[in-house]
């Protein structure tokens, strides 16, 4: 079946303090997993199942640094 996934999974690749932020969540929505960690961490825990749809999160465009500068704060 097409969408006959076990898990669904969100990547953020700029949140927390590490680079990658992910969550699973199984059938019925509940929080199965919320890890941190380097792109080796996030791929390895993505390659160990067995089935899931995966979201990744990514900006509109690249930052700007608008908040370094002092007249726009």
């Amino acid at each position: 079946m097409l969408f006959d996934a076990n898990l669904f999974i969100g990547v953020d690749p700029s949140g927390g303090r590490k680079p990658f932020t992910y969550a699973a969540l199984d059938q019925h929505a509940h929080l199965v997993a919320l890890k941190e960690g380097e792109v080796e961490d996030a791929l390895a825990f993505l390659g160990g199942q067995r089935g899931a749809i995966v979201a990744v999160n990514a900006p509109s465009r690249p930052n700007l640094g608008l908040v370094r500068q002092a007249e726009l704060r």
